[in-house]
This record gives structure tokens, C-alpha cells and sequence, in this order.
């Protein structure tokens, strides 16, 4: 339906997160069809996150290493 095509393209432009965000509106039985792909991707969008805040806590501290001119 409109929900599982909203998710496609949020999907398509790379939007994991938007895409699992669309999904809380699914009735629980359809995601219980699908229960192993959302289970792996909340793992894929968590484990994105972590890897950006270890690139950003990264670039902050040799920011704060570069001497000021």
C-alpha cells in the first residue's frame, strides 16, 4: 500500500531511518511478516549513528588539536 511505498523511496534516497519511521503506522501483523528485515535494519540505522558520532567526536578533537592562527 501507500505506507510500504512511501517507505520504497524513502529507502531509495538512502533514508533508512525515514523509512522505519514510516513503518510505525504498519499494523503489527504486517510487520510480523516482515519481522527479521526491520530487526536488521534497526540494527543497520543504529550502527550508522554510532558511526557517525565516532566521525564527529573524531573531527572534533583533532579540530581542537589544530593550532589556532
Amino acid at each position: 500500500g501507500a505506507v510500504v511505498a512511501r517507505m520504497e523511496t524513502k529507502l531509495v534516497r538512502g533514508d533508512l531511518a525515514g523509512a522505519l519511521e514510516e513503518s510505525k503506522v504498519l499494523p503489527v501483523q504486517t510487520r510480523g511478516l516482515a519481522k527479521e528485515w526491520f530487526e536488521a535494519a534497526e540494527q543497520r540505522r543504529d550502527a550508522d549513528a554510532a558511526i557517525r558520532n565516532l566521525i564527529n567526536a573524531a573531527l572534533a578533537a583533532i579540530s581542537a588539536e589544530r593550532p589556532k592562527q
